[in-house]
């Protein structure tokens, strides 16, 4: 593997986007010997990188104790996430809440959705704590990040669960939206036929979704900020240009 050949030479991103890609295509067992072997013989800024074995991100997230297959008691299934993008449409995704813990223990998550008439997928890690429902995912195609946090109750049967998304948008700003989580089962297929495809405007969502009092008529009204809860509407975070 190349380095850089001195401590004020830097990679370029396409050699990281590389990199990952064939990550992606290696064993849970030839990745971890791979990474670990980048660590231990990696220079940054000439210090030496270690690892030290005692810290773990997976139980700093608190999935210890039972909470991961918790969470994949009472969570495990397909559901569908609405969501707003830079332009304040509605992206439809579908997700799966996997019944199966990955190699790292925690809950599998993945989803898809369509872009420019491709379908674009994510995985990553689901799990629950303190009223809330985690989604933490990467596309396949980038180095990125989605985090969605959902309040939830596990006791309790929801066909809506409110919420707030953090991701990228495709312009690289870092961009903050509602959105809600509904099971797959509670929506209109065909409605689903009609928001899968491509992002789509308010109007089209309101003609698309039942009214109130049927409870899918409460989608609208929470992700375009019309009821009072406490969360923000989208919010692109990009620095201002000169």
């Amino acid at each position: 593997m190349d380095k850089p050949s001195s401590r004020n030479e830097y990679r370029s991103k396409d050699f990281y986007v590389e990199r990952f890609k064939s990550y992606r295509t290696k064993s849970l067992r030839d990745l971890g010997t791979a990474l670990v072997d980048e660590a231990t013989s990696s220079v940054a800024g000439q210090v030496k990188v270690r690892i030290d074995r005692s810290k773990f991100f997976i139980s700093a997230l608190g999935l210890v104790g039972g909470v991961n297959t918790a969470s994949v008691k009472f969570f495990q299934g397909q559901y569908v996430q609405f969501s707003l993008n830079e332009h304040s449409e509605v992206i439809t995704t579908q997700c799966h809440l996997e019944d199966k813990l990955g190699a790292d223990l925690a809950p599998v998550f993945s989803s898809h959705r369509m872009r420019n008439g491709v379908k674009r997928s994510f995985s990553g890690a689901y799990f629950f704590s303190e009223h809330n429902l985690y989604l933490i995912a990467s596309p396949s195609d980038a180095v990125e990040l989605r985090m969605s946090i959902f309040n939830a109750v596990e006791t309790e049967p929801q066909l809506i669960r409110c919420g707030m998304i953090l991701g990228v948008t495709n312009s690289r700003s870092i961009i903050g939206s509602r959105c809600v989580l509904i099971p797959l089962d509670g929506i209109n297929a065909n409605a689903l036929r009609e928001l899968y495809p491509n992002p789509v405007p308010e109007n089209v969502l309101e003609s698309i979704m039942p009214r109130p009092p049927h409870e899918l008529g409460k989608v609208k009204p929470f992700l375009y900020g019309e009821v009072a809860f406490d969360f923000i509407k989208p919010v692109k975070l990009a620095v201002p240009k000169e």
